[in-house]
């Protein structure tokens, strides 16, 4: 272990921190990271023996030693008294007991740094450690922060502006909230710099903060939706109030995990998203991962990016509640064609059940009774398939909710074929499967696993004997397309518009006893996943239907 050196005269002390002050001018005036010279250091002690078990870089940096040589060293080794009261001034909060005093750092040079230093007891890995957050007061440390203070406030600030204006360009693009959440978090990060964020939604009705996305310990982007906190008596009440100042606390407050466990101390931020006087919800913002100072421009551009979000949120609800109008007549339209194009459906097979019913009245021979009496179970399944499929069909128009999960294609996709297989063969159809790699996406499984369902079996009903499908997943920059390619008999280009219209069949004569609601089902699946199915067709060369997601 190496040993501290004796401590340096005064004229040599002042000599150190006299070409520490100019290294410190000649990096802000070249322009390079200042960071060094700032920020506070911490270093971990075990209570028991006094010894550091460890440290961040600022410690390494303030002392001189490497992480090999600060680890194991005692405190006392760093510490000196200043010769003056130097009794721990004590703080008490959240049941957290702080000492906080005045010393002098021994650095491995033998300099000595004038530091304050923040002590408390704590839990790191259900072991108990010394937790020292020690704040440098030298005069380096005074300069950087004013240094540091004017760059923030200048030309940091101006290219943090730049990518808000940047970002809220791509962010208005999005039109699913899911997807508009974990984008806000994500650029947020990336580029405005934050550390670790979460985003809430205020429930005011249950007076609850509901979550949305978030940044975990580890710095992975993590879904939070199913986590809920009370805000009576926060400060959640005063952004409701009217409040639009962000909130900041700028010293050792707790920082949780997603299990409400204090896991480091560090600064916390919280910003409104509203929409006029409307508080839609909150981004918070601490330092838990980089462990850095806040910077001071950081609560003025947390608040101008929970407006901008509130505002791309707000809009997204106008949106919302036009398509709902447009939705509602077009059901209503609908329920007129399906009053004229669904009494034809039933009016054939209700009428071979009256014929067989009154043949079966008449016919002795129990062969021909037999046979009437299967055609009349043949059309009792073919009503209740067509009553199934229009129930269904309304049912997701209706209330559709899904249950989103990660999964991974290519089982699914592999699931889906092996259920058509034995129809495929029984047209001596060639079924290929194009699937290269894994590809993660998060979709509710047993929806899309239905959408994809009925395009490979309109595929296999299109598509005449000996003919080829092929299913195959596409991955796009930021979508994901799983595209299902027939060789059947195409569409015409005046048929294309309306294949995905409920109840519409190729068949004019309506001979064919689908409902014509399976492509209507599987396109109400894919965009209630914010996503869409693209057609693409010649009459006599085939179709190809391809469905995008989002891929969040």
């Amino acid at each position: 272990m190496t040993q501290a050196s004796e401590p340096l005269s005064p004229s040599s002390s002042l000599a150190a921190e006299y070409k520490r002050l100019e290294q410190l001018i000649d990096y802000a005036a070249q322009g390079h990271d200042i960071s060094r010279f700032g920020g506070h250091a911490v270093l971990y002690v075990n209570p028991d023996t006094h010894r550091i078990i460890d440290s961040n870089l600022y410690a390494l940096s303030m002392t001189g030693y490497t992480r090999d040589q600060l680890v194991g060293l005692p405190l006392e080794d760093l510490e000196v008294p200043i010769g003056t009261d130097d009794t721990p001034r004590t703080y008490v909060e959240n049941s957290v007991v702080e000492h906080v005093y005045m010393c002098n750092y021994r650095q491995r040079s033998g300099h000595l740094i004038p530091v304050e230093v923040h002590r408390r007891l704590l839990y790191k890995n259900e072991d108990r450690v010394l937790y020292y957050r020690i704040e440098d007061r030298s005069m380096v440390s005074r300069l950087w922060r004013e240094l540091q203070r004017r760059e923030d406030a200048g030309f940091q600030f101006q290219q943090r502006l730049k990518a808000l204006n940047e970002l809220t360009m791509e962010l208005s693009r999005i039109d699913a909230q899911d997807a508009l959440c974990y984008q806000t978090i994500k650029l947020g990060v990336e580029r405005l710099g934050f550390d670790r964020m979460g985003m809430w939604f205020c429930n005011v009705e249950n007076g609850e903060m509901v979550g949305s996305y978030g940044i975990d310990e580890t710095g992975t982007i993590r879904p939070e939706h199913n986590q809920r906190w009370p805000f009576t008596d926060t400060f959640v009440t005063d952004f409701l109030a009217g409040r639009t100042e962000v909130v900041a606390r700028y010293e050792e407050v707790p920082l949780f995990n997603d299990r409400s466990e204090v896991v480091e101390y560090g600064w916390h931020l919280a910003a409104p998203m509203q929409h006029g006087a409307e508080l839609i919800g909150i981004l918070t913002v601490d330092n838990l991962l980089r462990k850095q100072p806040m910077k001071n421009y950081e609560p003025e551009l947390l608040r101008m990016y929970g407006i901008t979000v509130g505002h791309l949120m707000q809009l997204r609800r106008v949106r919302d509640q036009a398509f709902a109008v447009r939705l509602e007549q077009a059901r209503t339209g609908m329920l007129r064609e399906f009053i004229a194009k669904v009494g034809h459906d039933f009016k054939t097979p209700l009428a071979v059940i009256n014929t067989s019913s009154f043949l079966l009245q008449r016919l002795d021979d129990g062969e021909k009774r037999a046979a009437q009496s299967s055609r009349i179970q043949q059309q009792v399944r073919l009503i209740s398939q067509m009553l199934d499929d229009i129930l269904e069909f309304v049912a997701l128009e209706r209330e559709l909710v899904l249950n989103y999960s990660l999964v991974d294609l290519r089982p699914l996709i592999q699931d889906v074929i092996d259920e058509h297989a034995s129809a495929a063969a029984d047209k001596t159809l060639q079924l290929e499967v194009q699937l290269d790699q894994t590809t993660i996406i998060r979709v509710d499984s047993q929806q899309i696993r239905r959408a994809l369902s009925e395009l490979l079996k309109n595929a296999i009903q299109y598509t005449p004997p000996g003919g080829r499908i092929c299913v195959s997943a596409i991955r796009y920059p930021e979508e994901i397309g799983i595209r299902v390619q027939d060789s059947g008999m195409g569409i015409s280009s005046l048929a294309i518009d309306k294949v995905f219209k409920p109840l519409y069949r190729a068949d004019e004569a309506r001979t064919d006893r689908r409902t014509g609601l399976g492509l209507p089902i599987a396109k109400t699946i894919v965009e209630a996943h914010h996503g869409r199915i693209i057609l693409e067709s010649m009459q006599g060369q085939g179709s190809t239907f391809e469905i995008i997601l989002p891929q969040i």
